[in-house]
């Protein structure tokens, strides 16, 4: 599973755009979009709404959710530890 500064980079990527092309585009700073992607500060509630309106994707896609539900529901983790087997 990825990190969300490694997902937002990727989605950035996969549109080739710069950050600064990204900034723009989503009415932040270069340095904003920067320090996401380095995962030095976590977005926004507003900027994930902006990630997921830009980039055409669901909260849940863009915080990988779902690869977090199927883990719970396979027993694999919880809270990034591994769930003890009973």
């Amino acid at each position: 599973m990825c990190m969300l500064n490694e997902t937002l980079k990727r989605l950035r990527h996969s549109e080739s755009l710069t950050q600064k092309e990204l900034a723009e585009k989503l009415s932040t700073s270069r340095q904003n979009i920067s320090h996401l992607e380095s995962g030095y500060i976590e977005p926004s509630i507003e900027m994930l709404r902006k990630y997921c309106t830009y980039f055409g994707v669901s909260a849940d896609e863009l915080l990988e959710m779902d690869a977090l539900r199927r883990e719970y529901e396979l027993g694999i983790r919880v809270l990034g530890r591994p769930i003890k087997k009973k």
